[in-house]
This record gives C-alpha cells, sequence and structure tokens, in this order.
C-alpha cells in the first residue's frame, strides 16, 4: 500500500496555469513531474501551449521524486516516454538531469528534441526551495552535451 500513488502532485500547476496571464513572446518552460499518475496530460498541454509556454523541463526528475539512485535505465523510461510525449504534442524540452550518464541517456532517447540540459547535482538538492530559482549557463557544456548546460546560480544555491 505504501508504494500506491496518492498525490496529484502536477494539481497546482495547472490551477496557476488558470489563474496566470499569457507568457506570450518569452521563451518559458513549465516544469512538470513526468510521473504524476494523475495528471490529465492532454489537457495540461493545451493549457500550456494557450498560455505560450514554449516547452517543459522535467522537474523535480523522476530519479530525485522517486528517491533512486542517480543511475540511468528503467527508473527514467516513464519520464522520457512522457517527455516525447509533450515533443509530439508540440512543446519544446529541457531535460533536468543529476548526471552525465543521465544526460547521455535522454540525448540517445531524445535524439534532435532537446534545447538545453539543466545540470541539478545531487548536492544542489539540499538547498532550500524559493519562490525563484535562477539559472547560469554553465561554461563548459562540451562536459556533458553538446546543448547548452544550465545549473543554479550561485547566489541561488
Amino acid at each position: 500500500m505504501a508504494t500506491l500513488p496518492i498525490v496529484d502532485w502536477n494539481a497546482v500547476l495547472l490551477q496557476a496555469l488558470g489563474e496566470m496571464d499569457p507568457v506570450a513572446g518569452r521563451r518559458c518552460y513549465a516544469a512538470v513531474l513526468m510521473i504524476d499518475p494523475f495528471t490529465l496530460w492532454d489537457d495540461l498541454a493545451d493549457l500550456l501551449s494557450s498560455k505560450g509556454f514554449a516547452g517543459v523541463v522535467n522537474f523535480p526528475p523522476a530519479v530525485i521524486a522517486e528517491g533512486f539512485p542517480a543511475s540511468v535505465g528503467v527508473e527514467n523510461a516513464i519520464e522520457i516516454e512522457r517527455l516525447k510525449w509533450f515533443a509530439d504534442s508540440g512543446l519544446r524540452l529541457a531535460f533536468t538531469a543529476a548526471s552525465a550518464e543521465e544526460v547521455a541517456n535522454a540525448e540517445a532517447r531524445l535524439p534532435g528534441r532537446l534545447d538545453a540540459i539543466v545540470h541539478m547535482p545531487a548536492e544542489s538538492w539540499e538547498h532550500p526551495v524559493s519562490e525563484r530559482i535562477e539559472l547560469r549557463q554553465e561554461a563548459s557544456k562540451g562536459a556533458f552535451s553538446a546543448l547548452p548546460v544550465w545549473a543554479l546560480a550561485s547566489d541561488t544555491a
């Protein structure tokens, strides 16, 4: 019984989207928990598009939300498939990962569909969440990916 899903994690996102003004003209990505079993995905994609969002990012990533070790495999299969679905729905993608291994897996399974990587190593999850999370582009993107790589800004962490 303890493993049954009991929380609609994306409900707050849907509520906030319904109440907000469109973000048209901005390059905004919505943070979506891709493994939420309760979300009405078609409704969410329609609402994101109608509000002018460019795309989605898997935040928090499944590896963190589910408490898995930072390894790739079955634990992020649902997350990757959901990201593919969002791309097929016309939204762009960014991928949050804790390791280079996760990035390589995502790039292999989402070829040509990712706009950027958000690097969130395990130690970054020790910092409190705030209303606004600032990201900075990492100087050496080649260590992870040919894509732009973003991380927590030093004044955020």
